[in-house]
């Protein structure tokens, strides 16, 4: 678990403007694939051996290194989103083609490129915010979840 204290700068998409967002953080280091990885009726990750398997989605600032699989990802992104089983926000440590085109599209608050990478910085728990302001983002940890 990490204690520290953390903020860092990243990028967001030209598309969206100015927001504020904070929620609990929903944290992998393994990427993530929308299709075959996350159950499109209930928003739960649903891969063996994942690190978020049995892991609902749903309302959290959702932090992985980056999509992965099919083209088809972003439109089951999107219909998550349409349900409401989506996740609040999304952070990615590198530019993820396959997750922010239904971010921009759905304006669902997207960033990657921080500084310090946020997989190994904040924890699944951790209420984070993030700011955008212009094309920069500022993410911070407001409170630590306790480790267990």
């Amino acid at each position: 678990w990490v204690n520290e204290p953390y903020h860092s700068k990243g990028n967001g998409l030209k598309s969206q403007t100015s927001f504020e967002i904070s929620g609990k953080a929903l944290v992998t280091d393994i990427p993530i694939t929308f299709l075959g990885y996350v159950n499109p009726l209930t928003g739960v990750i649903e891969e063996e051996g994942h690190p978020l398997d049995g892991q609902a989605i749903e309302d959290t600032i959702l932090i992985f290194p980056k999509g992965s699989g099919s083209t088809v990802a972003p439109y089951v992104l999107m219909g998550l989103v349409y349900e409401n089983k989506g996740p609040k926000a999304i952070i990615t440590r590198d530019l993820c083609s396959l997750t922010l085109p239904a971010c921009s599209l759905l304006e669902v608050p997207y960033a990657h490129g921080f500084s310090q990478d946020p997989c190994m910085n904040i924890n699944s728990g951790d209420e984070v915010r993030m700011i955008k302001n212009g094309q920069e983002i500022q993410l911070e940890v407001l409170q630590r979840v306790t480790s267990s």
